[in-house]
């Protein structure tokens, strides 16, 4: 469902938007590379890491599980953002488990493929998964919560708590994208 071809003949894990019957695209999830596993599973974030911060993000409002969708949605959950207008995209879609120079490299020449996407379709919010997505699109990793800078198009910028961070202090950092999304009236229903 998920997977595509690079030039190469690679199989990858491909963009993912929202369908023309969910909620228009508003939100962007953008993650650092492809992990092996996802393309095992054709969908984002279901390890048990990403699930952790899917969960984070579902918690603080940003799509809800529970929104009418059909059986395949119901046990992903990129589906459930998808449907409230969440697309998901990585830096580098080439298959990587490790953050070496060479994985570094790839996603910061996969940065302008992601910002030019994200501009196109007029997104208003990116989360960045991890640090390198703030990083790559805001030219520095800044710390966990929203960011004081916009996109090169006007976006604002949340990234992520580390899968790891203490239940309190992660929790705090989640307060502050469900205080936007509450602002800008887009919890989910």
């Amino acid at each position: 469902m998920l997977l595509l071809t690079l030039p190469d003949g690679t199989v990858t894990l491909g963009d993912l938007w929202p369908g023309p019957d969910d909620v228009p695209l508003w939100c962007a999830v953008v993650g650092g590379k492809t992990a092996p596993d996802a393309i095992n599973n054709a969908h984002y974030y279901h390890g048990p890491i990403g699930r952790r911060q899917m969960d984070r993000l579902r918690q603080a409002g940003l799509f809800n599980p529970t929104a009418g969708l059909g059986a395949e949605a119901a046990e992903f959950q990129d589906l459930q953002a998808a449907a409230a207008g969440v697309g998901f995209m990585n830096l580098s879609q080439v298959p990587r488990t490790h953050d070496d120079a060479e994985t570094l490299t790839l996603m910061r020449e996969g940065s302008a493929r992601v910002e030019a996407e994200l501009s196109a379709r007029g997104v208003e919010l990116v989360i960045s998964m991890w640090r390198h997505g703030t990083r790559e699109l805001l030219g520095r990793e800044g710390r966990p919560g929203l960011q004081p800078t916009l996109t090169s198009w006007g976006a604002e910028v949340f990234r992520m708590p580390s899968p790891y961070a203490r239940a309190i202090e992660a929790a705090a950092v989640m307060d502050e994208l469900h205080d936007w999304l509450e602002a800008n009236r887009r919890l989910a229903a």
